[in-house]
């Protein structure tokens, strides 16, 4: 494997990692994790970005193995997405229980 397979490859194996570790701060309810994870999140997806056209000149099979792995990745993604709208509903549920206002947007006092 080339240069470009290994390092695209190291980098989706790490968002990998990085979502599995973000689903479980989401379920331990720790978002001083989540927040460090979604920070360090942001230099593995810059590196694909930087390697998205280098990405042409790779084979089949390296692409095929690649776009497995990424849609693992993606599969793992709406699982966390799912997961996060639980625990948001859970929390304005609560909200509403306890009589405090339930809103998604940000107040810039305008």
């Amino acid at each position: 494997m080339g240069e470009v397979y290994d390092t695209v490859s190291h980098a989706v194996e790490r968002l990998i990692r990085i979502t599995e570790a973000k689903i479980q701060a989401t379920v331990e309810r720790n978002p001083n994790r989540l927040l460090a994870l979604l920070q360090e999140e942001l230099d593995h997806l810059h590196t694909l970005d930087q390697w998205q056209d280098a990405c042409l000149t790779l084979s089949p099979e390296e692409k095929a193995r690649l776009k497995k792995r990424v849609e693992f990745w993606q599969e793992r993604g709406r699982f966390l997405q799912e997961l996060l709208q639980q625990q948001l509903g859970y929390l304005d549920f609560i909200r509403s229980l306890l009589g405090a206002p339930v809103s998604h947007g940000l107040d810039i006092g305008l």
